[in-house]
């Protein structure tokens, strides 16, 4: 049987004033509902000033960003060179986004572009930066998945739900980019990443960004870096909006682990594989829940241990 609500968007959904509790198709199992966890409070988001990885002689900065990466595979973005204006015009363009009729969406065009710039800027940096902590060349991540890399901009919006504690906003996931930067509501949270077998709650960020790591940075980096599970989670009387730019290997290229990175100690942790072939199994893994270097097979040796020498 077809549920009528079937077809409609979550937002038309979300509106009926009548609304209880949410269609019995968005209701999760048991138990796999969200949960307040009491271990989250002990649990702070690392936080890493982009202006400062460039400085050939900042070793603090460098260690913050080696442990985010090893024990996150996430962090804040400060320093990022972008302005408090700038960003609030952003995610004010991006919430009337969701209000206006189709045709109207299709002009929020030039703001987006001077943002994807932006981003583009800020990846660029942190890409080189994740090279140098494994002591390669500034550009050895940018040459492996090529410099006219793809870059896709996702906007999202989660209204309220009269029932949190059915429903995920987002499902938990792995994102299969080589680096997601994304810029959340600067008033309300909803963003969990898995850490130690726990959910543990991001927070509202203000102007700063979030980065995070995806399986094609995993691939590329011989698991040394790798791709954390996240999800998001709905409230009861606030809407959410969040902007994720989603870095991506050109479609064309196979990418696999390089041969520095592969060793005694560390052998390929994935087979090479062509980069289509992953973006076109991601959502079939997403529906099914998986990550996509599992439900592809593409992964050699799942048991390893990702630490950096």
């Amino acid at each position: 049987m077809v549920h009528q609500d079937q077809g409609k968007l979550v937002q038309v959904v979300a509106a009926d004033v009548g609304l209880v509790a949410p269609p019995s198709r968005y209701v999760l199992s048991k138990e796999n509902r969200p949960t307040t966890v009491a271990q989250q409070a002990k649990l702070v988001i690392p936080i890493v000033d982009v202006s400062r990885l460039a400085m050939p002689d900042d070793v603090e900065e460098a260690a913050k960003l080696r442990s985010a990466l090893q024990s996150w595979g996430l962090f804040v973005v400060t320093g990022h060179g972008m302005s408090k204006e700038f960003l609030d015009e952003i995610l004010e363009a991006t919430r009337k986004f969701f209000h206006l009729p189709l045709e109207e969406k299709q002009k929020c065009r030039d703001l987006l572009h001077e943002y994807t710039l932006e981003s583009g800027r800020v990846t660029m940096d942190v890409l080189k930066a994740m090279a140098k902590l494994l002591n390669q060349e500034e550009g050895f991540f940018i040459n492996m998945v090529g410099e006219r890399f793809k870059s896709y901009s996702r906007f999202t919006y989660y209204p309220p739900c009269p029932r949190p504690d059915l429903v995920n906003g987002l499902k938990p996931h792995t994102d299969n980019s080589v680096i997601t930067l994304l810029l959340m509501d600067k008033d309300v949270s909803g963003l969990q990443v898995l850490k130690d077998g726990h959910w543990v709650d991001v927070p509202v960020l203000g102007n700063d960004l979030l980065v995070v790591v995806g399986e094609g940075m995993e691939i590329v980096s011989n698991a040394i870096f790798k791709a954390p599970w996240h999800r998001v989670v709905t409230s009861a009387n606030k809407e959410r909006l969040s902007l994720a730019m989603f870095y991506q290997p050109e479609p064309e290229r196979i990418i696999g682990p390089p041969g520095v990175l592969v060793h005694e100690k560390r052998p390929a942790m994935f087979k090479k594989c062509l980069v289509q072939t992953l973006a076109d199994g991601y959502w079939d893994a997403f529906a099914a829940g998986d990550r996509t270097v599992d439900f592809l097979n593409v992964r050699i040796n799942a048991e390893a241990d990702a630490e950096l020498e």
